[in-house]
């Protein structure tokens, strides 16, 4: 029988015979490295939603959405790292290239809440960069200014369109002919009119306690008193705690007005804690200095 099947096989692709037709398959533009909580992803021409997790494969057009108190972290094939904050819903996809000397580039399409990623820097002449697109079809393109420079950027939706921060490095973010500088610290929006005019983030609160490298003593009912300074023009505060110093196996997370907080370890171990101020117009300004407990 076998026999039989590999002739039919040679019959149909011989000499002479239409080659075989293969549905055109998706491109493969990043995977899952890092799921916590509720995370979940909508295929391409698919009414619902399946629950993804690490090293889940994630196609051109495909939706990634995480739920309360969860998160993601997402590898792009280009080089690109990107971590999906809790309750938030975005679209992977791909860019095509700008020319024969370029390669195509991850795209983003954040639809609610935000996402932190980070640009490599260039290596043997290849160089890479991110398109975004908001919710209006708008795009733009970020690339670090100094191309061996790896650039930290952060993407959060409002109503004016896709607010653009860069939290590390020196950025260019160039959309319909406009090209705008973003360097540490500051934030741009990309709207159907373009993108703005550079704006600085907001100052990172001060942390007041506990000190740098703080030993406690952990056990049943002692929570850690976490503190931080008042930052003129605030209107909340993000605070995260975890588990690393990357701050990818989060402990906790708290978004509100009050400038500290109760920590209570869930075991043994060495944590990271750092916190970001918002300011009027709710967006998030940098990160201030991680501290270790």
């Amino acid at each position: 029988m076998r026999a039989r099947l590999l002739l039919v096989l040679a019959a149909a692709t011989g000499c002479g015979a239409p080659p075989l037709s293969l549905p055109h398959l998706p491109e493969v533009v990043a995977t899952c490295a890092d799921t916590s909580g509720d995370t979940q992803v909508r295929r391409t021409n698919q009414a619902y939603w399946e629950k993804t997790g690490i090293g889940a494969v994630l196609l051109s057009g495909n939706w990634l959405k995480t739920g309360k108190a969860s998160s993601a972290r997402v590898e792009f094939v280009a080089g690109t790292s990107m971590e999906v904050d809790e309750e938030a819903i975005v679209v992977i996809d791909v860019a095509p290239a700008l020319g024969p000397d370029s390669r195509a580039a991850p795209l983003v399409a954040v639809q609610t809440g935000g996402v932190r990623g980070r640009i490599a820097g260039s290596s043997e002449g290849q160089k890479h960069d991110l398109v975004i697109q908001s919710t209006d079809g708008s795009q733009a393109r970020l690339a670090s200014k100094v191309e061996t420079q790896p650039v930290e950027y952060e993407l959060h939706q409002t109503d004016q369109g896709t607010l653009v921060s860069v939290l590390n490095g020196d950025a260019v973010l160039s959309s319909a002919g406009a090209t705008e500088a973003l360097g540490h610290g500051q934030s741009s929006q990309v709207t159907k009119k373009g993108v703005s005019r550079a704006e600085n983030l907001i100052e990172f609160p001060q942390s007041l306690e506990p000190g740098v490298d703080a030993r406690l003593q952990c056990g049943d009912g002692k929570p850690v008193k976490l503190a931080w300074r008042p930052v003129p023009g605030a209107v909340g505060y993000l605070l995260e705690v975890a588990e690393d110093v990357s701050f990818q196996k989060r402990a906790l997370k708290y978004e509100g007005p009050a400038t500290g907080m109760s920590f209570m370890p869930p075991s043994r171990g060495v944590y990271a804690w750092r916190v970001a101020a918002k300011d009027s117009k709710h967006r998030l300004g940098e990160y201030g200095f991680a501290r270790r407990i």
